[in-house]
């Protein structure tokens, strides 16, 4: 199941430090023993290129799954500087980082999970995913030991249905 397929730039802010302390809320639905994409992320170019994966930092990690990040194209569909000279790249498709949840094997139940999304001008941005697992999972296991804070890994393979 896919989420929220939207993507957002990380430009340049004059105001960094206000935009820093902005805490972005999303909601996510997981329908299924599958994995789903909570939100990808670029950074880009003047000429609407990728500027390479932006860095994102796990503040707090989900009870009843795991996050990490998979390379893949995102659509550029918001800009975080309303006045960037970039607006020409929106609708595009652009390399990028999605943020990926998955449960643990027979959980069901409210997770949440925060992190922190940084590009390549230092620019950041905190995002507070509230998600619902409407069904469990039966084809992920749970870990020896619960995710922790600290940079967010990059995904395993894809699950297969």
């Amino acid at each position: 199941m896919r989420g929220a397929s939207v993507g957002l730039a990380l430009v340049g802010l004059a105001a960094a430090a206000t935009q820093a302390a902005e805490v972005h809320k999303l909601k996510i639905v997981v329908k299924g023993d599958k994995e789903v994409q909570v939100r990808g992320y670029v950074s880009i170019k003047d000429t609407c290129e990728s500027r390479g994966p932006v860095e994102i930092y796990l503040d707090e990690a989900p009870k009843g799954g795991t996050v990490c990040m998979r390379q893949g194209n995102v659509r550029l569909e918001n800009l975080w500087d309303p006045s960037s000279k970039k607006k020409h790249c929106l609708g595009r498709w652009i390399s990028g980082v999605w943020v990926i949840y998955v449960p643990y094997a027979g959980f069901i139940g409210n997770d949440a999970v925060r992190y922190t999304v940084k590009n390549h001008d230092a620019v950041t941005r905190t995002i507070e995913a509230e998600i619902r697992v409407e069904w469990f999972s039966k084809t992920t296991s749970s870990p020896s030991e619960p995710q922790k804070a600290g940079p967010m890994p990059m995904c395993p393979a894809p699950l297969v249905s």
